[in-house]
């Protein structure tokens, strides 16, 4: 009998703990995809937004502005959902204070102002000084939020008056570069052993890179680089897909713009937007269409015979840009869909375009060019009948976008090809993604009470069947 009880509770235990572990596998990839790189480029956009300083901040509006304390600044980038949202603190889990992050240090040392190599070359790195941190962004400067009425701050770290920096450490929820290249601030870094190099020279792949005393590849040494690629036949790019970030990704994005291929604001991070138009590019160019930019691909983009686009601003279907959301705010207009915007093109946008081409009496393409997107902006524009051919309801126009596409929060979209067109942010349809990735936590979390509840109502049925049956017997035997 007790071995049965015992057998019966391991099993629920066992699935209790395999659900939750799910939810704690996902906390720790969330908190693995940031990097020291990456926290200082967002504390340098902090510092040229000029964000200001609040008590218990972590990156909210309020006016128009964002706030933190000093150690808010850091959690704005563990919880960042977003340009024009709020972070959310539920994304990963991160010590509260200045002090109590450093007691969580992975890694930390102290700083002797008269020895600069106290101070490890890595970006992102958490500086400390009693009751206040910053983050070090490399080449001896450090960006902090420090106090209302100072705000935030861009400074030397050796050669800073008072207070001065105490201690460095890792955090823990952060990952910072070993070896390799490193794109930062529109400049590349090398990586050897933990630290970037300084002063100094590198052969990499039978290509010579000279770093100056910042640590950056210096200018002189890009027109080495581009003759020993054309004289080896090897190429100085590095594949870019999506999730990529840094200068590279924005040189990509500014030369698809050019050609005709890319429709949002520039900025550092390759979104689905960018994987289309790279995806454009490829079949225009003859190549095979992956939207992954590889070095092959970027040698004809960045070439001065690449291939403009033949037929730019046109919209069509699995297309991710600011042009679809403006289509579809048409389209909801003229009554041929309903519910949010989107800037993705699925299967719902497709049946309200077909329905609108339909009712002009054009060709059932689900493809609008140039000239159609003219008319359809137009007074012109032939509203729908009575019914709305695509009654979309706004959970499934929102569901389109959540499945198909992933576009960062980091995107800034809004160049517009029509100037009748509304601006779009890509982060945007990113923020309803996460809300919706909110409400599937809750989900599980509802999943785990109800599974608990049956299980626990299993346990109790089984216990006192066995039970009667014990008292049972013991009736038959009296007898």
């Amino acid at each position: 009998m007790k071995k049965g009880f015992g057998f019966l509770s391991a099993f629920v235990a066992a699935v209790l703990i395999a659900i939750l572990s799910m939810n704690v596998s996902s906390a720790v990839s969330a908190a693995s995809a940031k990097t020291g790189v990456g926290l200082s480029e967002h504390v340098l956009k902090a510092y040229k937004e000029e964000w200001k300083y609040r008590a218990g901040g972590y990156g909210q509006f309020s006016g128009g502005v964002r706030g933190t304390d000093c150690s808010g600044l850091i959690k704005s980038y563990l919880w960042w959902t977003g340009d024009s949202s709020d972070p959310r603190p539920s994304l990963v889990s991160v010590a509260g204070s200045s002090g109590a992050m450093l007691d969580s240090a992975s890694s930390k040392g102290k700083i002797n102002y008269s020895d600069s190599s106290s101070l490890p070359r890595i970006h992102g790195l958490i500086l400390y000084q009693p009751g206040h941190v910053g983050v070090y962004v490399g080449n001896n400067m450090a960006v902090d939020n420090r106090a209302t009425g100072v705000n935030i701050k861009y400074e030397k770290v050796f050669g800073r008056d008072t207070p001065k920096w105490t201690m460095w450490f890792k955090l823990p929820q952060i990952t910072y570069p070993t070896t390799g290249f490193a794109s930062f601030n529109g400049q590349k870094y090398y990586y050897e052993n933990g630290q970037y190099v300084v002063n100094t020279t590198r052969t990499i792949s039978g290509v010579t890179y000279t770093f100056g005393a910042s640590g950056a590849l210096t200018a002189s040494s890009g027109e080495a680089i581009q003759a020993a690629a054309e004289s080896s036949g090897t190429t100085p790019y590095l594949t870019l897909q999506t999730d990529s970030k840094g200068a590279d990704v924005e040189k990509l994005q500014q030369r698809l713009k050019d050609l005709g291929y890319y429709y949002e604001s520039v900025n550092n991070y390759y979104d689905y937007c960018v994987s289309d138009a790279v995806s454009a590019f490829q079949s225009a160019a003859g190549i095979n269409s992956t939207g992954i930019a590889d070095p092959a691909t970027q040698t004809k983009l960045f070439a001065s015979s690449a291939v403009k686009n033949p037929k730019p601003g046109t919209v069509t279907p699995g297309m991710h840009s600011s042009l679809v959301l403006s289509m579809q705010k048409r389209l909801i207009a003229l009554g041929y869909m309903t519910g949010d915007p989107t800037i993705y093109y699925g299967d719902l946008t497709k049946q309200a375009v077909l329905a609108y081409q339909k009712a002009s009496g054009l060709a059932q393409t689900g493809i609008l060019d140039q000239a159609a997107l003219s008319v359809l902006y137009s007074d012109a524009a032939v509203k729908a009948p009575a019914q709305p051919v695509s009654s979309v309801a706004e959970k499934s126009l929102s569901a389109e976008a959540a499945v198909e596409s992933k576009s960062s929060a980091e995107s800034k979209s809004g160049t517009i090809v029509f100037s009748n067109m509304i601006p779009a942010v890509n982060a945007a349809a990113a923020d309803r993604s996460a809300q919706e990735a909110s409400g599937s936590d809750g989900g599980m979390v509802f999943s785990v009470v109800l599974l608990s509840a049956f299980l626990s109502g299993v346990f109790m049925t089984v216990k006192r069947i066995l039970s009667l049956r014990k008292r049972t017997a013991a009736v038959i035997i009296k007898k």
